[in-house]
């Protein structure tokens, strides 16, 4: 069993300091260190003495700060709402000690009455109402705004490639076609064309433009036009043909057996057939047996055919088919165009260009400098349109991408100061 310890434990001497020690030698009363820790605690003269920083704790917080004086309040927030923060817009007002201090006048008090009070806020009264109305005016702002770009469109629409309204610098030509068809259609005398020349010259818009304003010479005559580009085969021209001058449905038949039904067809009674062939040289085969068949149509007996044949090699006849200038009743007619000059070119884009109202988009010196280069190149009036129109397109795309500042002259704004 441990022994159990004695009621009255003996205190555990602590060294004395060397304040204490000066104490005693120089007579004076020496305390303990709990004697005077209490009297440092409870003597009133030690309670409002500061603390370091560090031991604040709790209500000993403010002891460097006299109890008369109060703290500063805590910032607040911009979207706190706190009654003491004045509405936007308006003037600050102050209590009523605070307005004894420094007074307002009768009318400045008499507004700010109207405008802050908490009955009538909402509704309208004359005072505010004629103040609202002097206080309107109009401010002159800008806006951001996509530049315009619609008379770019009506510029890209008439540098297109398709047929135009009115053909220049093709009239030679056209009247050369013109006249073939009244001798041939118009009399119902066969007879073949062949016009040749480079791409983009104005062949096919030439044809193309005489059959739809000529539709009087043709109303007798059955018209049947082939690309040839669009056949699978060179093979496969006989039996559309046979299809298209048939008219009854039915299939062709089929191999040679198309080939003699064609003659039949051709030199049977009926109208006058006006055979037209753009691309024609893709109708060349291993020993041109197609294109021989096809221009010794119009030459035989009792035959009704007409044939123009497009493409653009200027010897086809010559070089291909040398069978045909041996026999000079089966030698077609030819007729040459010739590529595009610069000042037919640049002719042709300013009647392009006029078309589209408007400002003008393309300079003059463009428009000479592009048909410049094109006609040392090709003279293809098709390249120079899309040329042009790709310029165009992409002037409208730096446009469209760009904002400008323009005025708002229409634009009120209402401001109302209390």
């Amino acid at each position: 069993m441990p022994s159990t310890r004695s009621k009255s434990q003996s205190s555990i001497p602590f060294p004395k300091t060397k304040a204490a020690k000066t104490q005693a030698k120089a007579g004076l009363p020496v305390r303990s260190r709990s004697e005077t820790i209490a009297t440092v605690t409870l003597s009133p003269a030690f309670k409002e003495l500061p603390l370091s920083p560090r031991k604040r704790l709790g209500d000993d917080n403010l002891c460097n700060i006299p109890k008369s004086l109060q703290c500063s309040p805590p910032k607040q927030s911009c979207n706190e709402k706190s009654p003491l923060s004045p509405a936007k817009g308006r003037r600050l007002i102050f209590d009523e000690n605070q307005a004894a201090a420094s007074p307002l006048s009768p009318v400045k008090k008499r507004e700010d009455a109207v405008v802050l009070s908490p009955q009538k806020r909402g509704q309208e009264t004359p005072t505010s109402s004629s103040h609202r109305g002097s206080h309107e005016r109009k401010s002159v702002g800008s806006r951001l705004f996509k530049q315009e770009a619609t008379c770019y469109q009506k510029v890209k629409c008439a540098l297109n490639t398709a047929v135009p309204e009115h053909l220049l610098a093709r009239d030679q030509e056209t009247a050369s076609i013109l006249s073939f068809l009244k001798k041939h259609v118009s009399s119902e005398k066969p007879g073949s064309l062949y016009i040749s020349g480079a791409p983009g010259t104005g062949k096919t818009a030439c044809l193309n433009k005489l059959l739809q304003e000529n539709k009087e010479v043709l109303k007798d005559c059955k018209t049947v036009y082939i690309n040839c580009m669009s056949l699978r085969s060179s093979q496969a021209i006989f039996p559309f043909i046979a299809e298209e001058i048939s008219g009854n449905g039915k299939p062709p038949l089929p191999g040679k057996d198309v080939v003699r039904q064609l003659e039949k067809l051709v030199t049977s009674k009926g109208p006058m057939i006006l055979l037209v062939l753009d691309e024609l040289d893709q109708l060349d085969s291993k020993g041109h047996d197609i294109l021989y068949t096809v221009f010794e149509w119009p030459w035989l007996t009792n035959s009704r055919v007409v044939l123009i044949g497009i493409a653009n090699a200027l010897d086809l006849t010559d070089r291909i088919l040398p069978r045909l200038q041996a026999r000079s009743q089966c030698k077609p007619q030819l007729l040459n165009f010739s590529p595009y000059t610069k000042d037919q070119i640049v002719t042709i884009l300013q009647d392009r260009l006029a078309q589209a109202s408007g400002d003008p988009v393309l300079d003059n010196a463009a428009i000479q400098f592009c048909a410049r280069k094109v006609s040392a190149v090709s003279g293809d009036a098709r390249k120079a349109l899309d040329i042009c129109r790709r310029a165009v397109e992409i002037v409208e795309s730096d446009v469209r991408s760009q904002t400008v500042l323009k005025p708002r002259s229409e634009c009120k704004q209402i401001v109302i100061f209390p």
